[in-house]
């Protein structure tokens, strides 16, 4: 969809008049996909993400992991305890500004899988400032706790929870610069482990107990989720009731 123009046409009463027709238009974004993975068959160590495998192959790589209770010394070589730094899957609530209202819900967004959220907004002729969208995990929950608690062990990713993300609003859109002089916009796809999009964004398991929001290699690191299969398929997500389309007479 490009050059997008929203018109709103009222009829019925205004002021004295009983009949009156007023029309309004405005200027908005092209649709807006927002998409957020659930990548926690990765962790975050050092800077860098690593598989599970990666990080048992590598005593540096477990040396790094904090807590350090979560490797198993006893072994020969070491390796993570079984319950620990493992995948969880994620309820999430997405919404702008207040994330106490959300627009949208996913419960229990399993590892590999991701959401995407398309939207129109209201942007002013330059197409900023951007659009904010804030994203918080309602539940992170480890698929076997064994015994110790999600917050003994930073059973969290670097990215939930966080300052919200900012989305730029997308623009497929012809403008008229002077006469006889007029410009296309457009935004770029980007790829996320093969999944096209205008912003990814992607959960890890925070192997090291970095803050949230330290920077990784993520968006290079990891590998493609399975073609052809549900990894590559959008989660369900529910839009609230507030945000649906009124009902057809």
């Amino acid at each position: 969809m490009t050059d997008v123009m929203l018109q709103i046409v009222y009829r019925g009463p205004l002021g004295s008049e009983t009949d009156a027709v007023a029309v309004g238009s405005l200027d908005i974004s092209e649709p807006t996909y927002f998409t957020y993975q659930n990548d926690t068959d990765y962790i975050h160590l050092g800077g860098h993400v690593y598989t599970r495998a990666e990080v048992n192959a590598n005593p540096s790589l477990l040396a790094l992991v904090r807590p350090q209770t979560c490797v198993d010394y006893h072994l020969s070589p070491p390796r993570l305890i079984d319950w620990c730094l493992t995948t969880f899957d994620i309820d999430i609530d997405l919404s702008f500004e207040n994330v106490s209202s959300p627009i949208a819900h996913a419960s229990a967004l399993p590892a590999r899988r991701f959401l995407r959220l398309a939207y129109l907004a209201d942007v002013n002729e330059a197409f900023d400032p951007p659009i904010k969208a804030a994203v918080r995990a309602a539940r992170a929950v480890p698929r076997d706790r064994g015994g110790v608690e999600k917050a003994y062990l930073y059973h969290q990713s670097v990215c939930l929870p966080l300052d919200p993300f900012f989305v730029r609003a997308r623009e497929a859109q012809l403008k008229v610069i002077a006469p006889g002089q007029v410009e296309y916009a457009t935004s770029k796809f980007k790829r996320l482990r093969a999944v096209n999009g205008w912003q990814n964004e992607a959960c890890v398991v925070n192997g090291d107990d970095a803050p949230p929001g330290t920077p990784d290699d993520r968006e290079t690191a990891m590998t493609s989720l399975t073609p052809d299969s549900d990894e590559m398929r959008p989660y369900v997500v529910t839009i609230a009731d507030e945000y649906q389309p009124p009902p057809q007479p």
